[in-house]
């Protein structure tokens, strides 16, 4: 497998997930949403379409520094998006950016994914949130360590508090029927006085045109 080093980052392709287009709210084996697949033989993940002008193209890279992984997604446009993916992506960095902003030590998990999903409801989207219905959670992020996916769990349900020295990825996915999907994730680290955003891609909408 091609490994490329970046600094003192381990990049792995085998990781890498792209979804685009239409096609991206087709449920898959991975982890719901991949495309319609090759053939009936191989009917998930990508498949031979052309990305066109006017698509989003989501990209979910995993990272390995000194065996610790780093988990980041970025949601792309080929042009101008249509209103429709705009609001979408829009109201998923809204999503992410409510849970960022109450993760803080000594605060419950439950709660600050409680918040986010108030902004998912207020937005429009609960009921398409990390899939199309009737595959929609709330689970929205999870644990980043020795493994891509740890506890704790980002979910209403979880019982913990944020402690300095969490590392977690918040990942919330839009998911709409014959429109697509979007997503924005990235790494986020507990500290003693609040967070750190890992990960500095950017994430505004004009800086994520292709």
């Amino acid at each position: 497998m091609l490994i490329l080093y970046w600094k003192r980052l381990i990049w792995k392709p085998g990781s890498t997930r792209l979804t685009s287009g239409a096609e991206a709210a087709i449920p898959s084996d991975y982890p719901i949403v991949g495309g319609q697949g090759l053939s009936k033989s191989a009917s998930h993940g990508p498949s031979r379409r052309k990305i066109v002008r006017g698509e989003q193209v989501s990209i979910d890279i995993g990272a390995i520094i000194e065996g610790y992984h780093a988990d980041e997604t970025r949601t792309f446009f080929v042009g101008e998006p249509s209103a429709k993916l705009r609001d979408m992506y829009d109201a998923a960095l809204e999503i992410q950016t409510t849970l960022i902003e109450n993760a803080k030590p000594g605060e419950r998990i439950s709660e600050a994914v409680g918040k986010a999903l108030e902004m998912a409801k207020k937005r429009g989207y609960l009921e398409n949130l990390m899939g199309p219905p009737p595959l929609n959670h709330t689970t929205i992020g999870h644990g980043v360590g020795l493994f891509a996916n740890e506890f704790p769990l980002l979910t209403p349900n979880s019982t913990e508090i944020f402690e300095p020295g969490i590392v977690f990825a918040v990942e919330p996915k839009v998911v709409v029927p014959d429109v697509g999907s979007v997503e924005v994730e990235d790494t986020v680290l507990i500290t003693q006085q609040g967070n750190e955003v890992l990960s500095q891609t950017p994430r505004d909408v004009e800086a994520l045109k292709l």
